[in-house]
């Protein structure tokens, strides 16, 4: 099983214990998302990764921030808030990121190593690097930010 999950999983407890009842909400929606993405692979709770669990943590993260933008346009401050607190407890779970220098510098030995592997006649193009940094990079930085650096360095 997955220790990130393991530990959401522990933190509800706690959370319930103490009588936190937004994290405990918060926690309990994020193991719903990871349990329903597991079934949708037929994978058992046990054999849940923590590719899994990362990508589920990210992808709640995300839908945060758009429903943050969504409702700062509407001026709704009181859901704003609500989404912030949240998007702020599962950040708690989330890797820590990799700084813009530490990208770069991945991001540079990739390029290098597909320009070798590539035809010297044929460009390398952007589609062929980005798949191989980011499944080098998975859950370890931002896909805009990864994006942006490699349009620079290309």
């Amino acid at each position: 099983m997955s220790q990130i999950y393991a530990k959401i999983k522990e933190d509800i407890i706690i959370s319930m214990k103490k009588g936190n009842k937004i994290v405990t909400s918060t926690l309990r929606l994020l193991v719903d998302v990871i349990q329903k993405k597991a079934m949708a692979k037929k994978i058992n709770i046990e054999d849940i990764t923590d590719d899994i669990v990362i990508d589920c943590i990210n992808s709640s993260i995300k839908q945060r921030e758009e429903s943050i933008s969504e409702f700062k346009k509407g001026n709704r401050d009181d859901l704003v808030q609500k989404e912030e607190a949240e998007m702020f407890i599962i950040k708690q779970y989330q890797p820590k990121q990799m700084s813009d220098e530490d990208l770069t510098a991945v991001i540079q030995a990739i390029i290098s190593v597909a320009r070798a592997k590539t035809d010297p006649a044929s460009s390398l193009t952007m589609g062929v690097v980005m798949k191989d940094v980011m499944a080098d990079l998975k859950g370890k930085a931002d896909g805009k930010r990864i994006n942006e650096i490699v349009k620079q360095l290309m």
